[in-house]
């Protein structure tokens, strides 16, 4: 039986990685981010590790505000919060997504990544897994999660479009 598509696809992009992972891999590699001067938080194309094979670690916590409050959080979190955290060495960058959620509330995620679990412990503390709630924020949400999930990033979006580029045949990321 033939595989679909997309089946098809994700083998390849399984074969890639297993070629990339053995020094095989075609095509030029992508220059990663260096921080510090030991180089600590410098990246490796296409499997989301830093340069001593560590995970990229992506911590991921939501939190809910009424509706009336919800754009004056989201200020706070843009202006503030998630550019403040720029002083953390090892702090990557972050994702912040909002939805509509039940009780006429909005729910925010967000999504912070940084070169390894110290970075985060830098972060959030020994209790690495304990909320952080930055000044003034905490008036503005109904509820939130009183600790964050943490997550080894296996591929990041540069990954993956690094991926379908060398699928499609070019060998750049553009």
């Amino acid at each position: 039986m033939l595989a679909s598509g997309a089946e098809a696809g994700l083998g390849r992009v399984e074969e890639l990685k297993m070629e990339e992972e053995e020094g095989r891999g075609r095509g030029k590699r992508e220059e990663g981010r260096v921080e510090g001067e030991e180089g600590r938080g410098k990246r490796e194309e296409g499997r989301g590790k830093d340069s001593e094979g560590h995970r990229m670690i992506s911590r991921i916590w939501h939190g809910w505000t009424k509706v009336e409050d919800a754009a004056k959080y989201e200020s706070l979190l843009r202006a503030d919060v998630l550019p403040g955290i720029h002083r953390i060495r090892g702090y990557n960058g972050a994702y912040l997504m909002k939805r509509e959620a039940a009780n006429q509330e909005i729910e925010f995620v967000t999504i912070t990544q940084f070169v390894d679990i110290n970075a985060v412990k830098a972060f959030a503390g020994t209790d690495y897994e304990r909320a952080v709630i930055a000044p003034g924020a905490g008036k503005l949400l109904t509820h939130y999660d009183k600790r964050s999930a943490h997550y080894e990033t296996l591929l990041t979006p540069s990954d993956v479009r690094a991926l379908a580029a060398r699928i499609s045949g070019r060998h750049r990321v553009v």
